[in-house]
């Protein structure tokens, strides 16, 4: 059936055609705009994670026409988006991160600069089973000596007259990080890559105790190739058979056993007292950070459960983005968990989903506060945010964030998610 004979309600799966693009999986948000002629409907793109508007006859239904576009295309990023998509559907995938680059709609109705007048409705389903797996996969990144995170008894559940739980909020508290304890130092096996980035090297270490619980850090750099390794590709395999030849290591100092001059004369150095306290000083850094880091998620899933298609809560949004202002964030931890950018990029814009909702006059006018509420802290946010990085006369923020994620990701693409989720410096910044 041609998609101009058919018309979208909101979170219809669809393929979107783009000028420049092959038809790209997508999201109906809304209705845009209603003429005698056309319909046009707000989009969000997967895999690209940016919104734009499409008119009806470019909108073609994901499940009729899977087969026909779904297949054969290479461009960037559609992988990702149908990986998306389909979790959208419920089928479970692996870890996607969000690009930055997008396809994005005609000039006259792009989407994706930092002040985005379009109405926002946030569809609480699919972002908020993304930023559970997100929390889990940095928990993941820590090691079980100590009691976990999500392992902590769970407090009386409320659950407001609609039958919605509402979660406890989660505080910060940057003393408290006995429930944390830092990245464990296993790698995975896997053949050498001569060609690997040395920003990727660079980020690689391997934490380990001995048996009488002294911490010991393997990290490449400080260890010196061979003689014979004169060559970027030379040295690059021997740091990558080095990396690898850490978890056999690992597990001879965890059991006691006879290590190589080499790494016992780097045992040695590290037990030494005054080495000790700067090493715990620093896993107590570390800890603080991973911590930090799943806090800035369960924020972003308190706002996308509190913020939804079916109701709103303003009260809990306004609490959350409070929350997010007094918690100390980095540009690293930015681009491992971007969609807390996108989501208060997108709340600035948030009006609710009121055509669709049942209220009085009054009920309307109230909310209408509370949204403008949203919306103002959101701004103060996104400004807290932008603050973390340089912005050039010209640009916005939004592009340079997306060129630095592209970068990022592409220098992450092989890291396993453990050492992903585990980096507390950035490889890029290392790589320049």
């Amino acid at each position: 059936m041609p998609a101009v004979e058919r018309k979208f309600k909101t979170n219809d799966k669809v393929f979107a055609k783009v000028r420049g693009y092959p038809p790209w999986p997508a999201r109906v948000e809304g209705m845009a705009d209603e003429t005698p002629n056309r319909l046009k409907y707000h989009i969000f793109f997967y895999g690209t994670r940016e919104t734009g508007v499409c008119r009806q006859d470019e909108l073609f239904p994901y499940s009729e026409f899977k087969e026909k576009y779904g297949k054969g295309v290479k461009r960037k990023f559609f992988t990702e988006a149908l990986q998306e998509i389909e979790c959208d559907f419920g089928t479970p995938k692996t870890r996607v991160l969000p690009p930055a680059s997008t396809p994005k709609s005609e000039p006259s109705e792009t989407q994706g600069s930092d002040n985005d007048d379009n109405n926002l409705v946030i569809d609480e389903g699919t972002e908020k089973k993304k930023s559970k797996t997100s929390t889990s996969r940095v928990s993941e990144a820590m090691d079980v000596d100590t009691p976990n995170y999500h392992h902590k008894p769970s407090p009386v559940v409320k659950v407001t007259t609609s039958g919605r739980k509402i979660k406890p909020k989660k505080t910060f508290d940057p003393d408290d990080t006995d429930s944390f304890s830092s990245p464990s130092g296993g790698f995975k096996e896997q053949d050498p890559i001569p060609g690997t980035d040395n920003a990727l090297i660079k980020a690689s270490v391997c934490r380990v105790k001995t048996l009488d619980g002294k911490l010991v850090i393997l990290d490449i750099n400080k260890f010196t190739p061979p003689e014979n390794c004169k060559t970027e590709k030379s040295i690059n395999l021997w740091k990558m058979n080095k990396i690898n030849e850490f978890k056999q290591v690992r597990e001879k100092i965890e059991e006691g056993e006879t290590v190589t001059e080499e790494y016992q004369k780097l045992i040695d150095e590290q037990c030494q007292p005054e080495v000790q306290d700067k090493l715990e000083a620093n896993e107590k850094a570390l800890k603080t950070q991973l911590k930090l880091e799943v806090c800035i998620l369960d924020i972003d899933l308190r706002i996308k459960d509190s913020i939804g298609l079916e109701h709103s809560d303003c009260d809990e949004c306004l609490k959350a983005l409070d929350d997010l202002i007094n918690i100390p964030i980095t540009p690293l931890m930015l681009k491992k968990h971007p969609e807390i950018v996108d989501t208060c990029r997108r709340l600035q814009r948030y009006t609710g989903n009121t055509a669709e909702w049942t209220m009085t006059e009054e009920e309307a006018e109230v909310f209408e506060q509370k949204a403008s509420q949203v919306r103002t802290k959101a701004d103060h946010v996104y400004n807290k945010l932008k603050n973390l990085f340089t912005v050039p006369a010209g640009e916005t923020f939004w592009d340079i964030f997306s060129k630095q994620l592209v970068t990022f990701n592409d220098v992450t693409r092989n890291m396993p998610a453990h050492d992903l989720f585990s980096l507390c410096e950035d490889p890029t910044t290392q790589a320049s």
